[in-house]
């Protein structure tokens, strides 16, 4: 450079990234958003599909009641918006 002086560059970790943006602590582990899902086939709400069967196929639910939500008759998102 002219002044010998260069410019220091940092990448930001996913933490800082996930503050600047307003992730804050929405959404989960698959997804980040400020939504949520809810289950035609249990009428339950979840952050998303894959967190409704990793809850619902779990080892602790009874075998005759495990399953995956149908992803093909999810219609829309419940929107919630939280407030402090």
């Amino acid at each position: 450079m002219d002044g010998g002086i260069e410019p220091k560059m940092s990448v930001p970790r996913d933490e800082e990234l996930s503050e600047d943006l307003g992730f804050g602590n929405f959404g989960c582990s698959h997804y980040r958003r400020k939504c949520k899902i809810r289950a035609p086939c249990c009428d339950e709400v979840f952050d998303c599909r894959h967190c409704h069967n990793e809850l619902k196929n779990s080892l602790e639910v009874n075998p005759n009641d495990r399953h995956d939500v149908p992803r093909h008759e999810l219609k829309r998102n419940t929107v919630e918006h939280f407030f402090s």
